[in-house]
């Protein structure tokens, strides 16, 4: 596939982006690209037509900038496993290559840190009497493995942060009148 460049501009200050605006088939797309890709793909003025290989790589890293922008909008609003941020970047049209690289990104980033959202969704559970099994369920139902919730989980008990008899006893404690025994 090919396209012919209508407009080109800059933009940001702090990062050097360029935007394309490229009409390909009748429909005008804008592609917003680094500078080294700019460069990469030949610098191509407004008016002149781009090949499909470099097309294709305008397109790959437009998509791959869009997929990060809104991945980090995503855990910017609540924790997400790998595989739910995958299947949401997916759900929100980005190619399984994309959304599969931009998780990868996330995690390099430090912006996925599964250990950590299990330990803390286990804890919390854990303050709302949930046990075990339950925990299990909630977390499997988030994207989590089961495997590295069990991990985690014997990992918290070894610690002494959590306590299933105790969660138990004061779940009893709870749910039972006064009187009994």
């Amino acid at each position: 596939m090919s396209g012919k460049i209508l407009s080109i501009r800059t933009k940001g200050k702090a990062t050097s982006l360029v935007e394309l605006t490229v009409i390909c088939d009748g429909e005008k797309t804008k592609y917003t690209i680094s500078e080294g890709t700019y460069r990469k793909i030949g610098c191509p003025l407004s008016g002149e037509i781009i090949d499909g290989d470099s097309f294709d790589t305008l397109s790959r890293e437009d998509e791959e900038r869009r997929a990060l922008i809104k991945a980090l909008s995503i855990l910017a609003y609540a924790d997400n496993s790998q595989k739910r941020l995958f299947s949401k970047l997916v759900n929100h049209g980005f190619s399984r290559d994309v959304a599969r690289s931009t998780v990868e990104e996330c995690i390099r980033l430090g912006y996925i840190n599964e250990d950590g959202q299990l330990e803390r969704f286990i804890l919390k559970y854990c303050e709302e009497l949930f046990g075990p099994k339950k925990i299990m369920a909630k977390l499997a139902t988030r994207g989590y493995s089961p495997s590295n919730i069990s991990n985690m989980i014997r990992t918290l008990e070894a610690q002494g942060k959590i306590d299933f008899t105790e969660t138990k006893r004061r779940l009893l404690s709870e749910k039972l009148p006064s009187d009994a025994s």
